[in-house]
C-alpha cells in the first residue's frame, strides 16, 4: 500500500504495519450492565495476571472471569494474534485495566 501525506511524502506500507497501529481499549468494566462487559471479542487473545498465569484464551471475548469468578480489579497483560490478508501473523502485547 502506498500512502502520500499532506507534505507530499510517500510511504510504502505493508498490511501488517497498519495492524500494529490498531488501538485496543485499555480499560473495561465486566459487571453485567451491558456496557464494556466483554474485552476484545472476535480477536484471538490470551490474558495473563501479574504473575504470568494464563487466565483466559479464546476469541469470544474475555468476560473478566477466571474459573467462573470475576478477576480482581487491576492491570492484566494480554496478547492479540492477528493474521493479515497475506497470512502473516502479527502479535500485539499490551495491558488492560479491569475496573468495577
Amino acid at each position: 500500500m502506498t500512502i502520500e501525506d499532506s507534505n507530499g511524502c510517500i510511504w510504502d506500507m505493508e498490511q501488517s504495519e497498519i495492524i500494529e497501529s490498531t488501538i485496543f481499549p485499555n480499560v473495561f468494566t465486566p459487571n453485567e450492565d451491558g456496557v464494556n462487559d466483554i474485552f476484545l471479542k472476535d480477536y484471538n487473545i490470551e490474558v495473563f495476571d501479574r504473575w504470568g498465569t494464563l487466565i483466559y484464551a479464546g476469541n469470544d471475548g474475555w468476560n473478566g472471569k477466571h474459573n467462573g469468578v470475576y478477576a480482581n480489579p487491576g492491570v492484566y497483560l494480554y496478547t492479540v494474534k492477528i493474521n493479515d490478508t497475506t497470512g502473516a501473523e502479527t502479535v500485539i502485547k499490551s495491558t488492560v485495566t479491569v475496573e468495577r
